[in-house]
């Protein structure tokens, strides 16, 4: 970071001007992948400081100074007015202005649907943004994915129950609690990529470890039609529908701070989403865990036993957040009927 003292020493009107400078430095050589120990500019477009500084017309005598208090978002520091830099390339502030107006276009919007629909949920749709929301995701305007493979599936170890596999898959209606994508009593199946977001999924914020009962679960044909409303910030690009950059900005996808017992706000405007999706014909939804970092979820609503089926028992693992050591204490073979005693 630069010296406070030598910038607040300069006149208001060059503290101003240096600020302007700093505010566009984005990239150095240290951000640069290195071959031979060379940098090797891909990031940014290059320019030397001095560049830069007369650019702003900055009187010479200034550079020195300007130049050794300017820093980098990485971090590097103390140039020299011939070192160089990278500034935003001409994608990247397209980028920014896309961004800008999503959050623009449909953050306030969104704000007074959440409000509307915490209070009034079945009037939904008299909020102009859930209509948009609701003919968006008809027209398929937002991302769709198929999937398939392995994914994970878990539950709590509640008492002394040996469950099998049919027990960790779809719960029978009338049963499941209200989730991010399903309405109280509404059967959908909730699956994770990983095992460890299967995990975490399960757990309040308050537990610190417990015992868990882990299924891994094949989709052995592909599943299409799924609404995808994964979002990588890094992925970006001004293709990339503004609607669901305002979405994941207001973390309206994955909000839990407001949920408390019975009472779920934050679920109210994705399960609006999820309404909209199994009416317009989606198979589910793929989404990003809102306890986890890794991997990503999906929510069948429509089960095939034929297609979603799992080769081995379901095990129980004992879950530590933020441990990579999930010691498997019991793998099915342990006992002949439903009890296992004391774990």
């Amino acid at each position: 970071m630069y010296e406070i003292d030598e910038i607040s020493e300069l006149s208001k009107k060059n503290q101003k001007l240096f600020n302007r400078i700093q505010g566009q430095i984005e990239y150095c050589y240290n951000c640069q992948p290195y071959d031979e120990g060379e940098p090797v500019w891909i990031h940014g477009d290059r320019t030397e400081i001095s560049e830069l500084l007369f650019d702003y017309n900055v009187p010479e005598n200034l550079h020195e100074l300007f130049a050794r208090n300017l820093s980098c978002r990485c971090g590097t520091s103390d140039f020299y007015p011939f070192s160089e830099i990278g500034l935003k390339t001409k994608y990247e502030i397209e980028l920014d202005r896309h961004f800008e107006f999503a959050k623009r276009k449909y953050g306030k919007p969104l704000s007074e649907f959440k409000n509307l629909i915490i209070k009034h949920p079945f009037l939904s749709l008299d909020c102009k943004i859930a209509r948009d929301i609701k003919k968006e995701i008809e027209a398929k305007k937002l991302p769709v994915e198929t999937v398939s493979g392995e994914f994970y599936r878990c539950r709590k170890v509640e008492n002394d129950i040996a469950f099998e596999t049919k027990d960790l898959m779809l719960a029978p209606i009338g049963i499941p609690k209200e989730g991010r994508f399903n309405h109280s009593g509404q059967s959908h199946l909730y699956l994770s990529k990983e095992k460890d977001t299967a995990k975490a999924e399960i757990l309040g914020d308050t537990e610190k470890s417990r015992l868990v009962w882990i299924q891994k679960i094949d989709i052995k044909k592909p599943i299409e039609n799924i609404l995808d409303l994964t979002f990588d910030w890094t992925m970006m690009t001004l293709s990339t529908h503004a609607l669901l950059i305002a979405l994941h900005t207001g973390g309206y996808l994955s909000c839990i701070k407001d949920n408390e017992g019975n009472w779920r706000p934050d679920y109210f405007i994705t399960r609006f989403i999820m309404d909209c999706a199994k009416k317009a014909g989606y198979n589910g939804i793929k989404y990003e865990s809102a306890r986890s970092y890794i991997g990503d979820n999906i929510v069948l609503f429509h089960y095939s036993a034929e297609n979603i089926i799992s080769e081995e028992p379901p095990v129980i693992e004992t879950f530590v957040p933020d441990s990579n050591e999930y010691p498997i204490l019991y793998n099915g073979d342990l006992f002949e009927d439903k009890s296992f005693g004391d774990i």
